[in-house]
């Protein structure tokens, strides 16, 4: 459901804006030190505006807002979906906490309602403030984390409004090698363009070529990202693949492959990994959302690459993980 927070600003704008609906918590009581659910609806209006969705754990105010951590980040919020974390010890254990759904694609925010985590002793209490500053009757407080060194920090990214570009298309053509080429474009490719201010969008319609192919010419999914890497003025970017030819001279038909070089696979591969993988990680203690954001990739590539959803509260130090597949 839509957060009763910012019910009446949200209702105004429901007709004419791309949405992630929150849908749970809604008041439901969670308990610190077990696993946690968060569930939302997709945006039905955007297959992009959601795409790369962070959720922050929060409390404050409805008019200051408090970060505390960020939950998780990378998620698909174009589609209904959901994701599970341990609720972390918090003081005091009030029904002062919600959740802030962001994407570096629009400028809205979303919010679940207000909802209590209960300590694992079963302690709990009732909000210190019964009215907002402006006076609404929706009580509150400003929480923290039991443990603030287990935070993270919150997203940073200059929001950025979809744009349809209006450049004519044009084809690309074979080039050298720049000096200045971005990091992590594939080997072999065949043309390149130099980043001035464009989205990727614009980028691709440009040189008619498809998102999909762009991502994986310059280095994943998250290349488009601006929260997690985006794009860097000055560098030379990939507009043109490594590919590789093949005749048929039985049937006269052509077949042009783009594939990204293999890798070995190290010896200490984790359990769940995919075969195929093109690029490893060796861990030590980092989370899976400071590993997504370190690489350019979304949690649930990521998750998708070894071993499935709750791969990442199983990492294990010292084990090498897949970061590209």
């Amino acid at each position: 459901m839509l957060s009763s927070i910012f019910v009446g600003i949200v209702l105004a704008c429901i007709f004419t804006r791309a949405q992630v609906f929150p849908n749970f918590p809604a008041g439901d009581v969670q308990t610190a030190g077990k696993p946690c659910h968060i569930a939302w609806s997709g945006d039905k209006n955007s297959t992009t505006a959601w795409k790369d969705m962070s959720i922050q754990f929060m409390t404050g105010d409805n008019l200051n807002m408090v970060h505390l951590t960020t939950v998780t980040a990378g998620r698909d919020g174009t589609v209904d979906g959901s994701f599970d974390w341990i609720c972390p010890e918090v003081t005091p254990n009030a029904a002062i906490y919600f959740y802030q759904f962001r994407s570096p694609h629009t400028s809205i925010y979303e919010w679940t309602t207000r909802f209590p985590i209960v300590s694992s002793s079963g302690q709990i209490t009732s909000p210190p403030n019964s009215t907002q500053p402006d006076g609404k009757p929706i009580p509150w407080g400003t929480g923290a984390l039991a443990n603030p060194s287990i935070a993270l920090p919150a997203p940073v990214f200059t929001t950025a409004t979809l744009i349809t570009s209006t450049v004519p298309r044009k084809p690309p053509t074979s080039s050298a090698t720049p000096t200045n080429i971005a990091p992590e474009v594939a080997s072999g490719c065949t043309s390149f363009f130099t980043q001035t201010s464009l989205f990727c969008n614009q980028i691709t319609e440009f040189f008619n070529i498809t998102i999909e192919n762009f991502e994986a010419w310059n280095g994943g999914a998250s290349v488009c990202n601006i929260f997690q890497k985006g794009l860097t003025p000055g560098l030379a970017y990939c507009v043109a693949g490594p590919t590789t030819i093949t005749a048929d001279t039985t049937t006269n038909t052509i077949t042009i492959t783009i594939s990204p070089s293999p890798v070995s696979t190290p010896t200490n591969v984790a359990s769940g990994v995919v075969l195929g993988c093109t690029r490893f990680f060796t861990r030590t203690t980092e989370l899976c959302v400071e590993i997504d954001a370190k690489y350019n990739i979304s949690v649930a590539e990521f998750e998708s690459w070894n071993g499935g959803a709750g791969v990442c509260n199983i990492l294990e130090s010292g084990k090498a993980y897949c970061i590209a597949g």
